[in-house]
């Protein structure tokens, strides 16, 4: 008797759980504001993320996913250029463009047939260096020593041609119709790789906030 007892209940369990499977894929896009570490008078650079994403979920409050995301990342930064009277103020635009991989494990708050599920996720991320550019302007030249220039060039040989890092993030998905759901998530990234290739004192690293919504297709 015990034993069918139990054979029962774990015949419930894997059915249970073979029921709750679903992969769903789709679309997102969105803005990262970046920036990076251990620079001084640093400022954020606002850009643009797209990508497809797909999340397995093995149980009904669990998931694994994939993002591949093109990312838009960097910083702006001021500093000064010169000695005494003749300092001036010059501002450095970083453009670096990433493609993201993001492996997140995701928890949702709700059931699968609910149309509201909350989440929240954390994961490993991997970011392949596709182009590196800087810019220099003037800010400030009280002397009008310097004339304007727009000094752009492309420096992708100055870093590193990876970046691993880790994020973790929150957001929703919202049910629109039978097996499909708009996606809403706001991460953040931080890398742990030094991405000049000649390092400084002090390393600079990846950091960004990313908002971004979608459309998720189940099957």
């Amino acid at each position: 008797m015990k034993k069918t007892i139990l054979m029962m209940a774990a015949l419930l369990g894997t059915c249970f759980i073979m029921n709750a499977q679903t992969l769903t894929v789709g679309p997102k896009a969105g803005v990262n504001i970046s920036s990076l570490s251990n620079l001084d008078d640093i400022k954020s650079r606002t850009g643009f993320t797209a990508g497809g994403f797909l999340v397995y979920s093995f149980v009904q409050n669990f998931g694994i996913g994939l993002d591949a995301m093109y990312s838009m990342e960097g910083a702006k930064y001021e500093y000064d250029f010169g000695i005494g009277s003749d300092m001036i103020r010059l501002k450095n635009t970083l453009d670096l463009n990433y493609l993201r991989f993001n492996v997140p494990v995701t928890y949702f708050f709700r059931l699968k047939h609910d149309n509201f599920r909350p989440k929240i996720y954390l994961g490993p991320s991997l970011a392949v260096l596709l182009s590196a550019k800087s810019k220099t302007d003037v800010v400030s030249d009280p002397n009008n020593s310097m004339p304007e220039i727009d000094d752009s060039q492309t420096v992708t040989d100055d870093y590193k041609g990876t970046d691993f890092g880790a994020l973790v993030g929150a957001g929703f998905n919202y049910n629109l119709a039978e097996a499909t759901w708009l996606n809403f998530d706001v991460a953040y990234h931080i890398g742990a790789t030094d991405i000049p290739k000649e390092g400084l004192d002090d390393p600079i690293k990846t950091k960004g906030l990313a908002i971004t919504a979608g459309v998720g297709f189940g099957f």
